[in-house]
């Protein structure tokens, strides 16, 4: 008996209840009408323009890990790339303001944020380094990395040259901040505070 109002609730609710487009749902029969509706949205072709900005946010992981995050004009073009990316996000027309589109555009947007922070706080004090070219620095990524370790280079080596080129207090600033990204990333992870 309770098999029988369980398939009869079933039947009811996904043949006779009306659809809201909203959901992704044809005419408000209940059923998708093939291929003359559009999932409630315009007919405009945003299914091309959504993959052109997926091909550009594969661009832009890519170039992660082949920026020279060391040489201001590489910094400049990446940051330029992902402009780029937010752009194509924002003027996606009818698809903009899908959850999948928003989602992508703020995953993108903490990807650059992160990348793009230390080389462009932190700027003059890199480009002293890197007139430096001590063998710590040549050998240290100045981005935050995807393990708990070797934050600072070998042994911590990053924080004696940024104390000799640009001083305590931009030390300090760098550790602090290069812990609380890395914190957001890895929040398993625990960092000595004490450099």
């Amino acid at each position: 008996m309770l098999l029988l109002i369980l398939v009869s609730f079933l039947a009811h609710s996904c043949v006779g209840a009306p659809r809201n487009n909203d959901f992704g749902w044809g005419s408000n029969n209940g059923w998708y009408d093939w291929p003359n509706q559009s999932f409630g949205r315009d007919s405009s072709n945003c299914g091309v323009r959504r993959d052109a900005c997926l091909k550009d946010q594969g661009n832009v992981l890519k170039r992660t890990e082949s920026t020279n995050w060391k040489s201001w004009d590489a910094v400049q073009s990446f940051s330029s790339s992902c402009d780029s990316l937010q752009n194509c996000y924002s003027n996606m027309g009818c698809r903009a303001n899908d959850w999948d589109v928003q989602a992508h555009k703020r995953e993108m947007k903490t990807v650059c944020d992160r990348y793009l922070f230390m080389p462009m706080n932190f700027a003059e004090c890199f480009q002293k380094l890197n007139s430096k070219n001590s063998q710590c620095w040549q050998n240290y990524i100045p981005v935050p990395h995807t393990s708990c370790s070797n934050l600072f280079g070998q042994d911590n080596c990053v924080k004696s040259d940024i104390v000799e080129v640009c001083g305590q207090s931009e030390w300090t600033r760098f550790r602090d901040n290069m812990i609380v990204l890395m914190t957001s990333m890895h929040p398993l992870c625990v960092f000595n505070t004490d450099l």
